[in-house]
């Protein structure tokens, strides 16, 4: 009962979270002005469509709109990414 699922979910949280490290270490697309330690998103390009990450980067940084940024970190909390100018 109650324990299948709880241990399920907790299943399903460990594999999101592996598939989000899987994205460090690529790159991806600025989308928005501008790139903050509260906001910022990119797309990581994976062949189809893409995928729409929400990411972070210390300021200064001269990440914008059209630029490319490295990923190098995930934080599951906030599902975010930390980036770095690539």
């Amino acid at each position: 009962g109650k324990a299948i699922r709880g241990w399920q979910q907790k299943g399903e949280a460990a594999r999101a979270t592996r598939g989000a490290d899987m994205m460090v270490g690529k790159e991806c697309d600025v989308t928005t002005l501008e790139v903050s330690s509260h906001f910022g998103q990119g797309i990581v390009q994976d062949g189809g469509p893409g995928i729409i990450v929400s990411i972070r980067c210390e300021e200064p940084n001269e990440l914008e709109r059209g630029t490319r940024a490295r990923i190098v970190g995930y934080h599951a909390g906030s599902d975010t990414y930390t980036v770095e100018p690539a």
